[in-house]
């Protein structure tokens, strides 16, 4: 089923009630029953399916009718607070999502003796468990006026607190308050507003109040700031706490009626928060409903995302800031034609392994539920078909991993600069990298599991400077007029990988290994270094190269199948051993020198040496096993300074107006010729 979702027909309201992924894979979120004032725990393995509700049997009955609700989870519980204007209660509530259950069902205070100007809650959890909640207290009275209080208050073993006033008293109203744990304790850190002028009920606000609580439950001094939300009386969102290189950081964003606002505050060395530093977040209108500002704020590793509802539609919008709240990203229309009158949002990967901003709201009276994925600068992710990044004069940043999951992924840029700096990902199918007079850079792993992976690069150059690994099938690399670096492994396990250059350079660090099929290498009027070892473990390794160097300063090693080196007017110099294992290895060089500094062995089959018009220089030992070896010259010279070694079966040596000299023979030297147009086969 295609997105959004309907959960459920009741209507939705205010508080901070985000859908949840459990630690088993599934998802779940708290909404109102359709057709009724409670609410209920809906589920779904897959939210872009179908939700159906959990234990309803056992739901909650709040007493009164619900006005909203806020929720926290911890050890796969979702703690729930639910509050209700007409009976002046605030109401607690546990579903156990390993069992699917409703398995606590409690009062948490009531306010009826002089009950606050509109119920409002925020709730976080300990690391042991222990609940903590801030709230509209009960007004209090001072010189004849009432002053609206936000308090909190703790349930410990299973028993509530006593409220506790966050407020600094003096005649001052506060409210619009809120609750968030840091990140790395059990430390919390409450948020609110205050103004003080003399009415009965807030009016505007006029300052911005923070204060924290330990783990030993001591409450520190206010801390406040000049910033408000002025006349929007719930303007703030929910808080976000994380830790950003070592800086815990408490950021949350409000809306003043013009501007949508952030606020980011720091600890200080006790973990208590400071005063906040207010920052003008985007010039956007939020719309605003019976005072409350939807938006809602969610991280992911320091990332902050804000979703909301214009006013103008009441459609919904998305932006994204990546230095704690200071800048944001143009706002994006992320869902049109909707009514939202409320939303709750977090960021979680879904059900297909993509990270999304999932989202609940209410549509008209409906609540459903959305996902929008995070394509930016983390993850880049096609889950299910194609996705594709077409960019021109301009640069594609994955600074994280770019994972196409299912089907293909491709990213063209046209004189731009590609950077992935993380994994590239394409599990099952493909994934293209295309690129013209540009720069491909991919610093970590690029890594196709089961079927291709493609780099294609013209006039640019393509680096990789980690590994590029293809698991299953082919990699393949193409480059025209343009460097390719591969500073680390090259490594296709299952098929072939291929890298083509023309009029450019290809260099490999480290290993090329093409683990069982094939592995070809052609460049054209370019350099080919490999300064490690070219291993093809079963198959066949084929180099060709026109025009150009090719140099290994290490092994070159087909296990099982054939090894073809071909050079046309180029050198072809392999600084150590060329090793087929079973089956045959050719040489083939055409006006170049051919260098084979040690041993070049074919240990079962054939090895076989064409050079044409060129040198044939085997400083050391030119040995095949079991069958022939066979080295053909034309116009060349053939130069074998240790032995030739063809253990069981024929050497055969056919030269044309060539010279065949064999410096340090091992037994009974074959006599020297020169300069004859014959054939000259010999047995040990």
């Amino acid at each position: 089923m295609a997105l959004p979702t309907t959960v459920s027909t009741g209507v939705g309201d205010p508080g901070h009630h985000p859908p949840i992924k459990s630690s088993g894979g599934d998802f779940y979120c708290i909404a109102r029953r359709s057709a009724s004032t409670d609410i209920e725990c809906f589920k779904a393995t897959d939210p872009t399916d179908s939700w159906t509700a959990q234990d309803s049997g056992n739901r909650p009955i709040h007493t009164g009718n619900p006005d909203g609700w806020a929720i926290a989870t911890h050890d796969n519980i979702i703690f729930v607070i639910n509050w209700a204007n007409d009976s002046d209660r605030y109401e607690h509530y546990q579903f156990d999502m390993d069992t699917d259950t409703w398995t606590v069902d409690e009062s948490m205070r009531s306010t009826s003796g002089d009950p606050p100007w509109r119920h409002w809650a925020s709730v976080a959890v300990r690391s042991d468990g222990d609940v903590i909640v801030a709230y509209h207290g009960e007004f209090d009275e001072n010189m004849m006026d009432e002053w609206q209080r936000t308090d909190y208050a703790r349930r410990e073993g299973g028993s509530w607190t006593t409220g506790q006033g966050l407020n600094n008293g003096g005649n001052n109203h506060y409210g619009d308050c809120h609750v968030v744990k840091q990140s790395d304790s059990d430390q919390m850190h409450f948020i609110y507003q205050t103004e003080n002028e003399n009415d009965d009920t807030p009016v505007t606000w006029e300052q911005t109040g923070v204060r924290s609580l330990d783990s030993s439950n001591n409450l520190d001094g206010q801390n406040t700031s000049n910033g408000d939300t002025a006349g929007t009386l719930m303007g703030f969102s929910n808080p976000v706490s994380y830790d950003d290189g070592g800086t815990e950081r408490v950021v949350w964003c409000g809306y003043d009626g013009t501007d949508i606002l952030a606020w980011m505050s720091t600890l200080d060395g006790s973990d208590d928060i400071q005063s906040p530093t207010q920052y003008t977040a985007l010039s956007d209108d939020v719309y605003v409903n019976d005072e409350h500002a939807i938006f809602s704020l969610a991280e992911d590793e320091g990332n902050l995302y804000l979703v909301w509802s214009q006013s103008s539609d009441q459609d919904i919008y998305y932006s994204e800031s990546t230095d704690n709240g200071q800048n944001w990203s143009t706002p994006v229309e992320i869902l049109d034609g909707v009514t939202c009158n409320y939303i709750s949002a977090t960021v979680y990967d879904n059900d297909s392994g993509t990270k999304v901003i999932a989202y609940l709201y209410d549509d008209g009276g409906d609540q459903k539920y959305n996902e929008y994925s995070l394509v930016s600068d983390l993850d880049v992710d096609a889950t299910v078909v194609n996705l594709t990044l077409s960019d021109f004069n301009a640069v594609v940043n994955a600074t994280r991993e770019v994972d196409g999951t299912t089907d293909a992924l491709t990213i063209a840029s046209q004189n731009a600069s590609i950077n992935a700096t993380r994994d590239v990902d394409a599990t099952t199918q493909g994934l293209t990298l295309n690129e013209f007079a540009a720069v491909a850079n991919l610093d970590r792993t690029v890594d196709g599991t089961t079927q291709a992976l493609t780099l294609t690069s013209y006039g640019a150059d393509l680096d990789l400077d980690k590994i590029v690994e293809a698991t299953v099938q082919a990699l393949s690399l193409t480059s025209y007029q343009a460097d390719v670096d591969l500073d680390k492994t090259v490594e296709a396990t299952l098929a072939t990988l291929n890298i083509t250059a023309q009029n450019a350079d290809v260099a490999f660090g480290k290993n090329v290994n093409a683990t069982v099929q094939s592995l070809t290498i052609a460049p054209q009027n370019a350099s080919l270094n490999m300064t490690r070892e070219i291993d093809a473990t079963v198959a066949s390794l084929v180099i060709n190269t026109f025009g150009a160097a090719v140099e290994r300063f290490r092994d070159v090693d087909a296990t099982s199948v054939a090894l073809d080196i071909q050079s046309y007017a180029a050198d072809v110099d392999l600084d150590r051993t060329v090793n087929a294992s079973t089956a045959s290895l050719t040489l083939a060089s055409y006006a170049a020198d051919l260098a084979a500094d040690r041993n070049i062995q074919a240990t079962t089959d054939s090895l076989t040496i064409n050079a044409l018009a060129a040198a044939v220089n085997a400083t050391r030992e030119v040995a095949g096993t079991t069958p022939a070896l066979t080295i053909n010259t034309f116009q060349s010279e053939i130069n074998t300074d240790k032995n030739i070694d063809c253990t069981v079966s024929a050497l055969t040596i056919t030269t044309f107006d060539c010279s065949i000299v064999f410096v340090t023979p091992s037994t009974d030297p074959p006599k020297q010729v020169r300069n004859h147009r014959r054939m000259y086969t010999g047995r040990r």
